[in-house]
Parts: C-alpha cells; structure tokens; sequence
C-alpha cells in the first residue's frame, strides 16, 4: 500500500493537490509530498497505471528550470575564439606562441595540466595513499589535491527538504543518515520535465484536490500524521501531551508527514518525526498493514491517526469520560480486525460512501474524486467561522419577497402552531420559513433547538473558543527540515564535534601533552561552529517553543467545558446559523468535514463502550498486554525490535 489512512476518519494520510493557474508551484504535489501531478505516472501498488479522467478545459505548463537543460556536453569554457575568456581545448593543433606555463610546449598534444599535476598523477608510485613529502600531493592518506571543476562547481547541499529541486538534481526526504538525491536527467533519461497539470474549475483529475475546490489555507495539515506507540517500561512523562498520555497504556509520536514513498514510488523505509518525543526519532515497519490490528499478525503496528482528528478524538473522550481514552483508539482499530473476538459478529462499518469510493481496494492509491474534495479539508482551523457568526447577531428579520403572508398559520392558537412545527425537520422548516415570511420569526426557537442537539461540535458557539492556530507551514513539509531550513555545512577543515572529539581522543591516546593543545583547538572550533550554526539553532529552538505552546493550547481547548450561549447571543438568527454551518447546507468545507469526524469519533467510543460492557476488551487484556511488552513489528532509531 502507498499511502494509508486515518484510524479515525479512514481519509487518506497522503493527499495531492493540483494547482490552479496563477498559484506558485508550490501549491501542486503528489501523493509522495513533492513534484507535481504529471510528473510522474499514476500506479498502483504493483505499478500498473491507474486510469484517471480525461479533462478538457485544463492546461498545462512547462516546470523545466533552466538549469536543469544543461547537458553533460556543455562545455565550461565555450570554443569560441571571439571570446576574451577563450582558451584552447586539450587537443588544439594551434600554432601560436605556447602559454608561459606550458614548460612542455614542444609536445605534439596540448595538456590542460600544470606540470606538476601530470608529474604527480602520471607518476604510478602516486596511486596509493602512501605519504609523500612533496607540497601539494598526499599527505597521511589526505587527498590535497582537487579538481579544477570542484573549484568552480561548490559541493551540492548533503540535504534540502524534501521535493526540493537544486542544480539539477531533486532532493527527497530519505533518513535521518541517509537523504535521497536523485539526478534529474537520470530519471527520464532526458532534461526536461514533464508538463504539470493545472486544474480548471471543471478538472476530474482523480490525482489530486483541484485547486479551485479547496484552498491551501482550508488544507493546512491535511497530510500531519502522529502515532499511538506502545510505553516502554522506562516510559516518563514530557511537559506536552500529559492529559493525552498519562493514563494510557500509549503515548504519542511528534508529527510526520504523508505517504510511504519518498521518490518516483520508492518504498520508504523509515519515517521521521518533529518533534522527536520520549526519544522517537524516527520507526520503520511494515505500513502494507499499518491498518490492522494485532489479534491478525504476529507482531503490532503503531497505529495512525491525522493529528487533527486525534485532537477532536481527545475533545469528544473527554467531554465524555472525563478523561482521553487511547487505549479506546487502540482497541477500536482491533474491533475493525477482529470484530468477533470483542463479541461483535456482526462486524463494524463507520466509513461513509465518500471515503469507501476513494479507495476500490487495498492495492489501489487514493483517488481525489470531483465533489469529495471537503474531506481532505482542515476540520478545526476554519476560515471565517466567528466573522459568519457576527453577521448572525442581528435578530430574524422577516424578509418581503412577495411570498404569501401566512396569516392562516398565524391565526392559529401559539400552542397548535408550535406543535405543527415541531413536527417538521429542518429542511422542512427551513422551506416554510423561507416561504411564509411572517413565520420566520416562529421558527427561530425550532432552528436552536437543532443546532444545540445536532451540532455539539460547534465550539466557537457554544464554548466560546477557537482551536489554537497551528505552526505555519505548508502540507508538505519536512520533518527533516521542520523550520524549512537545513543545517548550514561546515567549511573544510572544521569537522563536526563529534568527529573532532575521535579525532583528538586518538591524538591524545598516543600522545598525552597533546590535551591542552586539544583543549584550546576544540574550544576555538567550537566557537567557530556557534558562528555558523547559532541562526540555524535559533531557528530550532523557535521551532519547537511555538510547536509546545500550540499544544498546551490544545490541551486547555479540550478541557474547555461547554458553557451554553452566552445573553448576548439569544437573539441571534438561528435560521441563518443552521444554513450556514449545517453540514447537509453548509458551503463550508472544513465545518462539513467537522461533523463527519466528530460523528466518527462518537460512533469510536459507543463501539468502545459496547466492547467493554460485552467483555471483548477485558478478554482480549491479557494477549495486548503480552504483545505491548514485546513490541514486536517496528524499528526505532535503528534499534530493531523485530
């Protein structure tokens, strides 16, 4: 499987976009989190290609950077004899006077290198890492010599964020100790990109969000995965996630990002996290069956969950239990598995159409299919809510649109008239409303009553709150490279402190004088590094101060209790406000998918109370726990627990 979905909402973890015409390139990616639909072809997960939708009105454009056309035969200097720069090639037959530091000018062929060069690597006793005395040659197996063209062309960055494209070649996310670099030109065996897609309003790519569906900003985290882990036995407590953590058998991974390929479909291993909690720098396993529940397999899989449905998860489980209950999103992945074994034969279904029809099968990728767009968008950071709601402060107005008056309705006694529209449902009233303009007002009370019974996710109106806004930073952002900046490299001759501790541990083993010597060196390097290194730090540290404060936020947003609508919004337009954020009216894509997720997540902890009133969780205890302990089915760190 190349891509997976959310324990929660079952939505695909690794959404694309198509841009629209006039966005930067970097509102487009793939399901891989880089590049562009067109970019690369649509498989699945025997990498046969996927049929997609022929689109008419969309077009196309050419993302080949100039860079990228420079040919390996492109000379550096060109041949042209106009040219104040020009110098003869290697093989030049020209009879004019020989350049001063040719010494061998009577030779037949011209040898672009000094004589020193050729005496040094002409000479085989050179081929070896043999210490010389010479100037300039090998020194202790240290190479001193260097390519004119390393000179001129710097070393390539070791590591951009992922998607970058850099001098011709296209950096992915990899490792932690191994960044993937790929050559662009090796890729298609030509150096030109293929045209990227941009989407019409009518676009049917199944590749991707179109761009004129959803907003960059309505998409923000869409692709932000974190992770329940098993405790280890040393397991403690951090200063974030504590209401989430602290009575659980689990706790929580920093944040990753997307799908299980990191290149052209490439199979990625390993999967990193920002910030790295309790130790968790990055795990591999096997994600073909990260959706399965250990009762199946031998071992278990950390279990996935978009990091915004987790919060709303958290908000509902402790709205409900007073506490957050992880332990029930564990177990409810096992009632998914094994539904039998937790006394529920029956088996279990949640997902709606909409999220059934964008996967045929386990084989297939994520198809973004025209009219689903809304459930990649970002259910608790919604655009405009409170600006909506203020407009829905001014009391009902009943509107004259030449419609019937309703005086026969009036005429009857307040009571029947209140009966007869007890009896109508929302969309029924909304009609009558709308179409007898004198009972507009009447129906005020029936519309908040509907939205104080169908819609308990409206926090902004009846907590008076608002999520806490999340760092900034694009859908397809790198752990790796969280701030969007990489180390700054070292220049040559001042190694990393690591390396150069092992470096004068070995000078110092031999020769014991050496460690004040050492001591001083190491601390000038140090304050080199500082030099070089602090802005990149500052960064980091910034980093991880906001991504803390954001989730103290969000643990007193889940606490915040529901304290009804405040006297000054009594009189609000109850009609107005079920319009607008209803999901089964609303144009708001983000409050839509709100109430999907928060229905999920109600439907999560009824199943998870059925189990334990059955007896399936406490049955099943014992197994969990024995598999918990081992913690068979994953690697951290490169610590295999396999």
């Amino acid at each position: 499987m190349s891509s997976f979905g959310c324990q929660v909402c079952g939505a695909d973890m690794a959404t694309a976009r198509i841009r629209i015409s006039g966005e930067p390139p970097s509102a487009a990616w793939t399901w891989e989190g880089a590049d562009y639909v067109g970019f690369s072809a649509f498989t699945d997960f025997y990498g046969l290609v996927v049929a997609d939708q022929e689109c008419q009105q969309c077009t196309f454009e050419d993302r080949t950077l100039p860079e990228f056309q420079t040919t390996a035969e492109t000379t550096v200097w060109p041949d042209h004899e106009d040219d104040a720069e020009w110098l003869p090639d290697c093989h030049s037959d020209s009879d004019s006077e020989p350049l001063e530091y040719n010494s061998d000018s009577g030779a037949g062929d011209f040898d672009c290198r000094s004589s020193s060069e050729r005496d040094f690597y002409d000479d085989p006793r050179n081929s070896d890492n043999d210490s010389s005395e010479q100037d300039g040659k090998n020194h202790e197996g240290i190479d001193t010599q260097y390519p004119l063209s390393e000179l001129a062309d710097p070393k390539p960055p070791e590591r951009l964020p992922h998607g970058s494209w850099h001098d011709g070649s296209i950096y992915y996310g990899g490792d932690c100790h191994r960044p993937n670099r790929r050559y662009f030109g090796s890729a298609f065996w030509r150096l030109k990109a293929p045209p990227e897609h941009i989407a019409a309003s009518s676009c049917q790519n199944v590749q991707g969000i179109n761009g004129h569906a959803l907003s960059l900003t309505q998409m923000k985290n869409c692709r932000n995965i974190r992770f329940l882990i098993p405790k280890p036995s040393n397991w403690t407590l951090e200063a974030s996630d504590q209401l989430l953590e602290e009575s659980s058998l689990f706790y929580l991974s920093g944040e990753t990002n997307g799908s299980n390929a990191s290149a052209g479909g490439m199979f990625r291993a390993w999967r990193p996290f920002y910030p790295v909690r309790h130790g968790l720098q990055e795990l591999r396993m096997d994600w073909l069956n990260v959706g399965e529940g250990c009762n199946a397999y031998e071992g278990l899989f950390p279990l996935p969950v978009h990091s915004y449905c987790l919060d709303i998860y958290a908000k509902l489980s402790y709205r409900r239990l007073g506490r957050v209950d992880l332990d029930g999103l564990w177990h409810w992945r096992e009632i998914q598995s094994d539904p039998d074994s937790y006394g529920m034969a029956k088996g279990v279904q949640i997902r709606r159409a909409e999220v059934e029809r964008a996967r045929e099968s386990w084989d297939q990728p994520w198809r973004h299919l025209a009219g689903d767009e809304w459930l990649a968008a970002n259910p608790v950071e919604v655009p405009g809510v409170f600006r909506a709601l203020e407009a829905c402060l001014s009391p009902a107005i009943p509107e004259d649109r030449g419609r019937q008056s309703g005086a026969y309705f009036l005429s009857l006694p307040t009571e029947l008239l209140g009966l007869v529209l007890s009896f109508l449902d929302p969309r029924d009233l909304d009609t009558v409303a709308y179409t007898y303009r004198t009972l507009s007002e009447c129906t005020q009370p029936f519309f908040r009553a509907f939205i104080t019974k169908d819609m308990p996710w409206f926090w902004e109106l009846f907590e008076r709150s608002q999520y806490p806004t999340s760092p900034d930073r694009p859908s397809t952002w790198d752990p790796l490279c969280p701030t969007g900046l990489v180390p700054p490299p070292l220049p040559a001759g001042l190694e990393s402190e690591e390396a150069e501790d092992a470096i004068w541990a070995q000078i110092i083993a031999e020769d014991p004088e050496m460690e004040n010597a050492a001591n001083v060196i190491k601390a000038t390097s140090r304050l080199r590094r500082e030099e070089i290194l602090g802005p990149y730090r500052a960064s980091q540290e910034t980093s991880l101060y906001e991504w803390r404060s954001f989730r103290a936020g969000v643990e007193a947003w889940i606490r915040r209790p529901q304290t009804g609508i405040s006297s000054e919004k009594e009189n609000m337009n109850w009609r107005h406000i079920w319009r607008l954020f209803n999901p089964t009216t609303t144009h708001c894509s983000g409050v839509r998918n709100r109430a999907r997720i928060w229905s999920d997540c109600e439907k999560i902890l009824d199943y998870v109370a059925l189990a334990h009133r059955t007896g399936g969780i406490e049955s099943n205890a014992e197994a969990l726990s024995t598999k918990l302990s081992e913690r068979l089915g994953w690697d951290e760190n490169g610590s295999a627990h396999l």
